[in-house]
């Protein structure tokens, strides 16, 4: 085992964390930020060190290493001090007549969480390129991405009873850029790149490694958005059933992001929003 960053970290690995550090002093001093999250992000950021350089025979140490770094790193996304909020992007009140409000906060905590897994466990692996981008065609991540929209849509519509309500509401841009650059990529950061993908390394049949991975992945996808009652959270299941195979199939965390962005985007443009 080794912990030599000289042959384990590409070069932009150690100042992009260095950036994503003084923006994180930023917002806490403006007051976005809970010093709590930023604090605990010391330690998350240490745990994804030893994620990246640990070698993948020592299953017991990425065990130790693992447990308490996904832990941290869902608190950080998910706490919200009492009377703290995040910065207010878009409040559009209700996006159709007789629809529930809504407003769009950008959570910095889970954003900044997320770009350090992205930094960390996809730019930092010596392999980084097929973990971001995959080993598929770009032509074969696309149709998958659009068959998963698809069917995660038509699961929506069919048997939810999710509304179909057409729609383009002024400010949708800020959803875009929000969605995309903050939720679609924390997340999609969090259950591939830290859990799934972390998951596969216990598992020398790299077969059943990858189907635990998506159980996992796809179980906690489901109990982070949705809790653990009502039938709502079998719904998410499949929607993190399908961003979980998806990536196992493509091994492209562009592909899984894909997929989640597109279906958010159809889901506000398209259907009942907020679910």
């Amino acid at each position: 085992m080794t912990h030599n960053t000289q042959r384990h970290l590409p070069t932009p690995v150690l100042p992009a964390t260095a950036i994503i550090a003084i923006a994180t002093i930023a917002f806490v001093v403006l007051g976005w930020m809970p010093l709590i999250n930023a604090a605990l992000l010391l330690p998350f950021a240490i745990g994804l060190y030893y994620l990246t350089t640990t070698d993948g025979s020592h299953r017991a140490l990425i065990a130790a290493i693992l447990v308490p770094t996904v832990l941290i790193g869902f608190f950080v996304a998910i706490f919200r001090p009492k009377g703290f909020s995040y910065p207010l992007i878009w409040n559009p009140g209700a996006l159709y007549e007789g629809g529930e409000p809504f407003s769009l906060y950008v959570n910095l905590s889970k954003a900044i969480g997320g770009y350090l897994v992205v930094i960390w466990l996809g730019m930092g692996l010596r392999h980084h390129r097929s973990t971001l981008v995959g080993e598929r065609s770009l032509l074969s991540q696309l149709v998958v991405a659009l068959v998963g929209v698809g069917a995660i849509l038509f699961t929506a519509f069919a048997f939810y009873g999710v509304g179909w309500k057409p729609k383009i509401p002024d400010g949708i841009l800020y959803f875009v850029v929000v969605n995309l650059l903050v939720t679609v990529l924390s997340e999609e950061a969090f259950f591939r790149l830290m859990l799934q993908s972390q998951i596969e390394r216990f598992f020398k049949n790299k077969r059943l490694g990858i189907c635990v991975g998506i159980v996992i992945a796809s179980l906690l996808f489901a109990l982070a958005h949705a809790g653990a009652t009502g039938l709502v959270f079998f719904l998410f299941l499949f929607a993190g059933f399908i961003y979980a195979a998806v990536y196992a199939w493509t091994r492209s965390l562009l592909a899984s992001m894909a997929t989640h962005f597109g279906v958010n985007i159809a889901h506000i443009l398209l259907l009942e929003y907020p679910l």
